[in-house]
């Protein structure tokens, strides 16, 4: 099962930084999605603006004081950052896995990069035409019969015809619509479960 690993991703340079932190506190003060983040949005938003004077402070003065406050002030964002991203974290664990980058997006921040280069094991595709999408499913390494089920909901789901090969091709969906699907296979040792659920916008 594929995992999202949200991460801050945050720049190093301090201009860059308060830029940042600025970006994600307004991507999740205007996403209905985030109705009610673990930390007040009030409480990040003050602190940036605090980090955003320490630095002008020290850029004018040049003094270590001012640097030791502008570092300090930078850690709290940080802190504020953390804390909201476990907020984003949970989440995009309750969704199913496209839908949790989607979440991911909104929020401004980033998705840790996996080390590996496996292929997926269920991915769903946009096809050739309109309204068309092709869905693949890891193929059993024994002789195997496939069932396809796509939703416009994740919880009605309708059949599409059943094939012997990995993959199939649905055509003539709704345009602009987000559908939901899952696989199972049934090989000589019996039926399998239903896959996890991934998501794909129609075009």
């Amino acid at each position: 099962m594929r995992r999202i690993i949200v991460a801050l991703n945050e720049p190093e340079r301090i201009g860059d930084f308060i830029t940042w932190a600025k970006h994600v506190a307004t991507c999740i003060a205007d996403e209905t999605l985030f109705v009610s983040p673990t930390l007040p949005l009030a409480v990040l938003e003050a602190d940036i603006q605090a980090l955003d004077a320490a630095q002008v402070a020290t850029v004018w003065s040049r003094a270590p004081r001012f640097t030791a406050e502008r570092d300090a002030k930078r850690t709290a964002v940080r802190g504020d950052l953390e804390t909201l991203r476990v907020y984003v974290q949970g989440l995009a664990n309750a969704a199913p896995y496209e839908v949790g980058l989607e979440i991911v997006a909104l929020s401004g921040l980033s998705v840790k990069k996996s080390s590996g280069h496996g292929k997926p094991s269920f991915e769903a595709k946009q096809g050739p035409v309109s309204g068309s999408v092709h869905i693949v499913a890891r193929a059993e390494r024994t002789r195997a019969w496939y069932g396809w089920q796509y939703s416009l909901d994740g919880t009605t789901w309708t059949s599409a015809d059943d094939t012997v090969q990995a993959d199939q091709w649905l055509y003539g969906l709704t345009r602009g619509a987000r559908y939901f699907f899952r696989y199972r296979s049934r090989t000589a040792a019996g039926l399998g479960d239903w896959s996890d659920v991934v998501s794909l916008l129609v075009l």
